[in-house]
C-alpha cells in the first residue's frame, strides 16, 4: 500500500529540497528527492525534483558525461509532461522549463517564460532569463555579435524582473552574470557571481565560477576579438 502525505508535509519536504539546492548541496537534495519519489511514486513533485537534481551538478563531469546526464533528465521529465493536467500551474511551468533546459531548447524555454508571465506567473521570468542567456551564448559562439548582444540584453531585463520576485535564488545570478559578461560589463558580471557565492555560502574561488568566466571569455572573444572580461 502506497503511503500518504498531507499537503503541508509535501510542502515541507519541497522546501527542504529547495533549501538544499539553494546551498548547492545537490547530492543531499537529490538523495532526498530520490528517496521521496520512490516512497511516494504518485506525488509528481518529488519525481520532478529527482529528475532535475539527477543532472543539476555538472562539476567535474566531462562533456560526454554532461550530455548523457542531461539526456537522462530530459527523458524523465518528458514522461512527466504527459501527466501535467493533474498538477498546479506553477509545477506545470516548472516541469516544462526544466525539460526545455535539459533538452537544450533555449528558444522554447524563453517563449515559455513569456507565456507564463502573461498568465501572471512572475517567477517565469526565470525561464526567460535562462533561455535568452543561452541564446546569447549560442549566437556568440557562432560569431553573430548583434544577435548575441540582443539576447544578452533580453536576458538582463528578464533577470531584473525576476529579482523583484526572488532575489535569493543563487543559480539565477550565474545566468545574469552571463548576460552582463557577454555585453562586456566585467565589474557587474563579477558582482553577480559574488552574489551567487554569498547566497549559496560558497568560497569566492568556487570552481563553478571559473568555468562560467571561461565560457563568457570565449563568447566575448568570438564576437569582438576583445581581451577577456575577467581577470
Amino acid at each position: 500500500m502506497t503511503a500518504l502525505l498531507s499537503q503541508s508535509e509535501i510542502e515541507k519536504f519541497a522546501l527542504k529540497i529547495r533549501n538544499l539546492s539553494n546551498n548547492a548541496e545537490y547530492k543531499k537534495a537529490h538523495q532526498l528527492s530520490k528517496t521521496l519519489s520512490e516512497k511516494y511514486p504518485n506525488i509528481l513533485l518529488f519525481a520532478y525534483h529527482e529528475a532535475v537534481l539527477s543532472a543539476e551538478d555538472d562539476t567535474g563531469c566531462t562533456s560526454a558525461e554532461i550530455k548523457a546526464r542531461h539526456k537522462s533528465a530530459a527523458l524523465k521529465l518528458k514522461k512527466l509532461l504527459k501527466k501535467l493536467r493533474s498538477v498546479s500551474p506553477n509545477l506545470r511551468a516548472g516541469i516544462r522549463n526544466e525539460y526545455y533546459w535539459f533538452s537544450h531548447q533555449p528558444y522554447k524555454q524563453y517563449l515559455l517564460g513569456r507565456e507564463q508571465v502573461r498568465r501572471g506567473i512572475k517567477r517565469a521570468y526565470y525561464a526567460q532569463g535562462v533561455g535568452a542567456a543561452m541564446l546569447a551564448k549560442k549566437y556568440g559562439q557562432q560569431e553573430r555579435r548583434k544577435l548575441c548582444l540582443r539576447w544578452a540584453k533580453r536576458s538582463e531585463r528578464a533577470w531584473l524582473s525576476f529579482f523583484t520576485v526572488d532575489s535569493e535564488w543563487f543559480n539565477s545570478y550565474f545566468f545574469y552574470a552571463r548576460a552582463l559578461g557577454y555585453q562586456g560589463r566585467a565589474s557587474e558580471m563579477e558582482a553577480a557571481l559574488l552574489r551567487a557565492c554569498k547566497i549559496s555560502e560558497k568560497p569566492k574561488d568556487w570552481e563553478v565560477l571559473r568555468d562560467i568566466r571561461k565560457e563568457i571569455d570565449m563568447v566575448r572573444w568570438k564576437i569582438s576579438k576583445s581581451k577577456p572580461v575577467s581577470s
